[in-house]
């Protein structure tokens, strides 16, 4: 986000000239770093074109789609590079981001009304290598909407 003349602005890039492109504006950044030292930054992006709308929802459950984006860097200094095409085709925003042995994760706050609850709607992808073309939405929901077993037999509700 910048600020200029005393107004926020969290467009994508200074020379913004689309304000119908998916991810004109950028918000809720995550990042992890690889083991080669490269730095992936995942985002929300929605278009520039509805400020009315954005982060709201009508009354019928409208909202603007919320699209995840990725940023790329050889190193956390940059120069960071846009990959053009969304992650994959899901309403989502929030995300977090971590690696394992086995790649990169995501977990985030799902806006999929299918689910019937938007209190309790989270989504999970995976990548073997956070590129932009490997990452998979996993169908199901990221936990149960009946509340989070702990060893001690006690449940806590896990919402948004």
């Amino acid at each position: 986000m910048r600020v200029i003349d005393g107004a926020e602005d969290w467009t994508a890039d200074a020379a913004m000239v689309d304000a119908d492109r998916w991810d004109c504006r950028l918000a809720d950044p995550t990042l992890v770093v690889l083991d080669t030292g490269e730095v992936v930054i995942g985002y929300r992006g929605t278009r520039c074109c509805c400020n009315a709308i954005i982060g709201a929802w009508s009354s019928t459950g409208e909202h603007e789609p919320e699209t995840p984006g990725l940023l790329r860097a050889a190193s956390w200094t940059g120069p960071y590079v846009r990959v053009e095409q969304p992650l994959f085709d899901a309403d989502v925003e929030d995300m977090f981001m971590w690696t394992s042995a086995r790649g990169v994760h995501m977990l985030m706050h799902s806006q999929d009304n299918s689910h019937h609850n938007h209190e309790r709607r989270g989504a999970y992808a995976f990548s073997p290598d956070g590129a932009s073309g490997t990452w998979r939405l996993s169908p199901d929901e990221a936990w149960d909407a009946d509340g989070l077993p702990f060893d001690d037999c006690s449940v806590k509700d896990v919402v948004k």
